[in-house]
């Protein structure tokens, strides 16, 4: 479902495509939150999630940078 709404924000405001530019934000608003709650429930595809190019209009979000910044980051920074 993230990948869709990502693709709708990436969509929004092209010619004929029936979604209103202002709607982009709002759009990758809900495609970055529905991958939050992805991670919160174990998700951990970061090599998806950095190949999908249906997200691509979120790469360049704060949102989503960080995202990905903190499923790069170990779960365990001290182990061995």
């Amino acid at each position: 479902m993230a990948c869709c709404h990502a693709a709708l924000a990436g969509a929004a405001g092209r010619e004929r495509s029936g979604i209103p530019a202002g709607d982009g934000e709002s759009e990758a608003g809900k495609a970055t939150t529905l991958l939050r709650k992805a991670v919160a429930v174990g998700y951990r595809n970061t090599d998806a999630m950095t190949k999908e190019s249906d997200l691509d209009p979120l790469r360049n979000r704060p949102d989503f940078k960080l995202l990905m910044l903190d499923l790069a980051f170990p779960a365990d920074p001290f182990a061995r």
